[in-house]
């Protein structure tokens, strides 16, 4: 590849950090980035706690935030609605709307970040099951026919064995941000990194909204 002076190549390491559930929905999205840029090697970093970018632990992250520190660089790639779903096959042997004692809630770790009104307010009645603290986990048991949960859209409407409840608006739930270490800014494979992102956020928008997925497919077709 030809570039113009070192400092424009394109290549090295970023460190990334973001939710499972994130990455799996981004992982395409990433899959184009490196075969565009072969230089560049990326490391990616679950988010069970949150690194210290400050201290070099991870360059960028992607998180889920209403305030997202001060210190760092950021932009606001979107955000992502919640829904509550439970698996075809529960679903057509519970009721959690009309019979809810007969219904189990699977708690997670997201419901008392992001909502933590929300079972309250629809499903109060439902009694509550196990408890997972990660979307995988959620996901995993609420396929399992397990009972029912708040998932993010993206990943519940994305699973053909799963049906969201209700005529439930999807919850408002928070931004999503990308953010770097002011030192970081202007570096070649960050910007390239945080561009690719950025773009395949205004794509993925329909999906972490919760939109229809019709409207989705009609519109793959035309494309």
């Amino acid at each position: 590849a030809t570039f113009s002076g070192w400092g424009e190549q394109v290549a090295g390491t970023v460190r990334l950090t973001l939710p499972d559930v994130l990455a799996l929905i981004l992982m395409p999205e990433f899959a184009g980035f490196t075969s565009a840029h072969p230089d560049v090697r990326l490391e990616f970093i679950p988010n069970y706690r949150e690194l210290d970018l400050a201290r070099g632990e991870a360059d960028m992250a992607i998180r889920v935030t209403n305030q997202p520190p001060d210190t760092l660089i950021g932009r606001q790639l979107g955000e992502s609605r919640l829904g509550v779903y439970g698996s075809r096959a529960y679903l057509a042997r519970h009721d959690p709307i009309a019979a809810p004692q007969g219904a189990l809630w699977i708690e997670s770790g997201i419901e008392s970040i992001r909502a933590p009104e929300f079972k309250n307010r629809y499903f109060a009645d439902v009694p509550v099951g196990i408890r997972c603290n990660s979307v995988l986990l959620q996901q995993s048991a609420v396929a399992a026919d397990m009972g029912i949960t708040l998932l993010p859209c993206a990943v519940g409407d994305a699973d053909p064995n799963l049906e969201r409840i209700g005529a439930l608006e999807a919850l408002e739930a928070q931004p999503i941000w990308l953010l770097f270490h002011p030192d970081l800014r202007g570096v070649p494979r960050i910007r390239a990194l945080s561009d690719h992102i950025q773009f395949a956020f205004t794509r993925l928008e329909s999906r972490l909204l919760g939109l229809n997925h019709e409207h989705e497919r009609n519109e793959q077709d035309e494309s």
